[in-house]
């Protein structure tokens, strides 16, 4: 272990400190206001000298990776800068013009160079559509409820070109959603964000949790992911410590056996109370997985703990409303869902539901 007291910072991002907002340590990252207690190897704690809180480590390299992560996922199939150690990096040239110079074309194709690592890369979809009029077949014929085999049969395609076509519409429509989410939030100064936080296949088990965030009053998401990656990660911790590389990965032995259903309580403070003994009863209250919990692990790809899912999610959603004075956030009731504080930096009023 280090001989500093705090898990390394990545850049500026240091996420360990005070999170008790009355407190006068709240967001210090000085070291002398804090003690980590290593009374347990595998899960070392940080206790804050002036209230007694003890908050949840984290690992901010690998929240900086699970940023980027998601940057990337993002940005896939969008006209933008793909580097990761670029400050450009997932920002669409179609609403981020000032990040990128025009240089040139490729064919009937515009390329442009980033601003920021001087890479270059072209916008396929800046070129004519040769195939739009088979591709607006194939979606009248999907939606008016044909099978892939008939949509193949009528088209004379075969399987493969017929999901090449509907991955392109796709990459099409996402190039155009990134430009109303940018005329959306440009359209106001203030705003009110309500995030959920709910497993994405409830019948399926498999561990996998969904965080989506979007505008409270007219229900348009600006941003969603889950704690899952589609690869394979050779390095897999079934402990969390924060001073250890690839820590946000989970391992195939967290999952529990499968225990008896509990009761749903009744009434609304009945469940708000089940839900503060859920938390108080994990060994670390950012991390669900640290408890008994039945799940069934992914045959392919890797999970990864919630909390630097989430961190990253809200860091994700910072540069969007940068713009906005006053904040208002909706957050489930989960601890690291409400640790979102420090990443916007402006005035903001967080309440859990």
């Amino acid at each position: 272990m280090p001989s500093g007291k705090l898990p390394p910072a990545a850049g500026q991002l240091q996420l360990n400190f005070c999170k008790t907002l009355t407190c006068p340590n709240f967001g210090s990252m000085d070291e002398q206001d804090y003690l980590v207690q290593r009374s347990n190897p595998a899960r070392p704690t940080l206790v804050c000298r002036e209230c007694g809180a003890f908050p949840p480590l984290l690992n901010n390299q690998q929240v900086h990776a699970e940023l980027i992560a998601q940057r990337q996922l993002h940005a896939d199939g969008l006209c933008a800068c793909t580097n990761p150690a670029c400050e450009h990096l997932g920002k669409p040239v179609l609403t981020y013009r000032h990040c990128y110079h025009a240089f040139g074309y490729s064919g009937d194709r515009q390329r442009y160079r980033c601003k920021g690592c001087q890479s270059t890369f072209v916008d396929r979809w800046s070129g004519i559509n040769k195939k739009s009029e088979l591709q607006q077949k194939l979606l009248a014929f999907l939606f008016t409820g044909h099978t892939v085999r008939e949509i193949c049969r009528r088209l004379s395609l075969n399987p493969k070109t017929f999901y090449d076509h509907l991955n392109q519409i796709a990459a099409r429509c996402r190039q155009k959603l990134a430009a109303y989410d940018t005329r959306f939030l440009s359209d106001t100064s203030t705003g009110h964000l309500a995030s959920v936080h709910a497993p994405l296949q409830p019948n399926s088990e498999n561990g996998v949790q969904w965080l989506a965030t979007g505008e409270a009053h007219s229900g348009y998401i600006l941003l969603q992911d889950v704690n899952y990656h589609s690869y394979d990660h050779d390095h897999l911790t079934e402990h969390h410590d924060p001073y250890q590389d690839a820590c946000r990965f989970m391992a195939t032995t967290n999952a529990g056996q499968r225990s008896e259903p509990t009761p749903r309580p009744d009434g609304l403070l009945g469940r708000v109370d089940a839900k503060y003994r859920e938390v108080f009863s994990r060994s670390n209250v950012e991390d669900p997985y640290t408890q008994p919990l039945h799940f069934i692990y992914p045959n392919r790809g890797t999970l990864i703990r919630p909390q630097y899912t989430t961190y990253a999610h809200y860091l994700n959603l910072k540069p969007f409303i940068d713009h906005w004075q006053h904040i208002v956030v909706f957050s489930p009731q989960e601890p690291y869902c409400a640790r979102l504080v420090y990443p916007f930096s402006k005035p903001i009023f967080v309440t859990n539901g």
